[in-house]
C-alpha cells in the first residue's frame, strides 16, 4: 500500500479520511493478490483506462470478478483526500510479445528450412548478414587486387617481347650507313680502275 509525502488540500479529512483508509486497506485484503497468484486479463493490447467510481469494492468486484481484469495496486490520490487510485492488468501480453521479439528464434537459418541449424533472431540474423556480406566485399576486393596485378605484369611481358629498343635500332641504322659507305667507296675506286685501264687500252 503506498502512501504520499505530500498532503491533499482536497478531499476528505480527519475521521472521515481515517474511515476511508481503513475500508481501501480491507478491499486490497480482499480482493488484490499476490503477483504469482493472480489470473490472466482477459483484455489484449489495452494501455490504460480511467475510472471515475463512487464504489470502489463493487468497481474492483466488477472488473476483477466479471471482466477478468486483475487488480495489481491500489493507493490513495494524492491529489484528493480518501479518494483512491486502483489498477487493473488489462492486457500487457501483446507489448510483452513485442519486447521479446528482438529475442525469438523467426529467422531461417542460412541453409534454408531444411537445415539442421537453429532459427535465429531478428538481432543474430542481421549481424550475421551485415558479417558475411563484409567477409564477401573484402574477398572481392582482395580478388580484384591479384587480377589488376597479373594483367600489370601480363602488359609488362607483352611489352618487353614486342616493343622497340630506340638505341639498338640507333646502332643498327649507323652501322647500316658505314656499309653503304663503304660499298659506295669501292664502287668509285673500281670506276677509276676501269676507266684508267681503257685510256690504256685506247692509246695503245
Amino acid at each position: 500500500m503506498r502512501t504520499h509525502a505530500t498532503e491533499p488540500t482536497v478531499g476528505l479529512m480527519g475521521d472521515e479520511r481515517e474511515a476511508a483508509h481503513r475500508r481501501r486497506a480491507e478491499i486490497a485484503r480482499r480482493h488484490l493478490r499476490p503477483t504469482g497468484e493472480r489470473a490472466a486479463s482477459s483484455a489484449r493490447g489495452v494501455h490504460h483506462v480511467a475510472l471515475l467510481s463512487n464504489d470502489v469494492e463493487r468497481t474492483v468486484e466488477f472488473y476483477q470478478g466479471l471482466l477478468e481484469f486483475p487488480l495489481t495496486e491500489m493507493f490513495e490520490n494524492r491529489d484528493y483526500g480518501g479518494s483512491t487510485h486502483f489498477f487493473f492488468d488489462i492486457g500487457n501480453g501483446n507489448a510483452l510479445a513485442f519486447t521479446r521479439l528482438a529475442q525469438a528464434g523467426i529467422v531461417a537459418p542460412a541453409g534454408g528450412a531444411g537445415s539442421n541449424a537453429a532459427s535465429q533472431s531478428i538481432t543474430d540474423a542481421y549481424a550475421s548478414a551485415l558479417a558475411n556480406i563484409g567477409v564477401r566485399v573484402q574477398g572481392g576486393k582482395t580478388a580484384a587486387s591479384i587480377s589488376a596485378a597479373a594483367a600489370s605484369q601480363a602488359e609488362s611481358t607483352r611489352a618487353n617481347q614486342a616493343g622497340v629498343n630506340l638505341d639498338e635500332e640507333a646502332a643498327k641504322l649507323i652501322q647500316y650507313q658505314q656499309s653503304y659507305q663503304a660499298a659506295a667507296k669501292i664502287l668509285q675506286v673500281a670506276q677509276a680502275i676501269f676507266d684508267t685501264m681503257l685510256q690504256a687500252a685506247s692509246s695503245s
